[in-house]
Parts: C-alpha cells; sequence; structure tokens
C-alpha cells in the first residue's frame, strides 16, 4: 500500500515547508524560494493533472473534428502532455 501525504495545502514558513522539509542550506532568499516553490508545486499539483487530462481529451476532440492527419501535426504535444501525466501517476 502506498503512504499517503501531508494533507494539502502547504505553507512555506521562511525556510521551512510547515514542519514537512527544512529548506534551509544556507538559510538566505534562495532557501526560502526553494520553499515556496515547493508549496506552489504540491498545491497545485492535482490541478495541474487534471488540466493536462483535460488538455489532452481536448485534443483528441478537435483532431476527430478535423479528421485526416491533423494527429501528426500534434503528436509531439500529445506525447508531452500522455509523457507528463505517466510521470506524476507513475
Amino acid at each position: 500500500m502506498k503512504p499517503s501525504h501531508t494533507q494539502l495545502p502547504w505553507k512555506a514558513n521562511g525556510n521551512e515547508v510547515c514542519g514537512i522539509a527544512d529548506c534551509c542550506f544556507n538559510r538566505d532568499k534562495e532557501d526560502r524560494a526553494n520553499a515556496e516553490l515547493i508549496v506552489k508545486a504540491v498545491n497545485n499539483h492535482y490541478k495541474l493533472l487534471e488540466a493536462c487530462k483535460v488538455a489532452l481529451e481536448a485534443m483528441g476532440h478537435l483532431i476527430d473534428d478535423v479528421g485526416g492527419n491533423a494527429e501528426k501535426g500534434y503528436s509531439e504535444e500529445i506525447n508531452i502532455i500522455k509523457e507528463a501525466i505517466k510521470s506524476v501517476e507513475a
């Protein structure tokens, strides 16, 4: 069974991410920025994952509507979105 993470939303308190991670190597502005980035990434994780899934579905509908070789023109973008989803859900 996969362990669950600490309940969201997380908060940054200086260099610390609500007691979960301490980003204080030098205790400077960069460490605080790292803590804030971690908090933003974690708190928006599920929204971004859902946005990728919605975008992938929308692209599929658009390709179906246009037909023909439309998918070939977007295969790289589709693969980027699929890989992002796959890496998050792994």
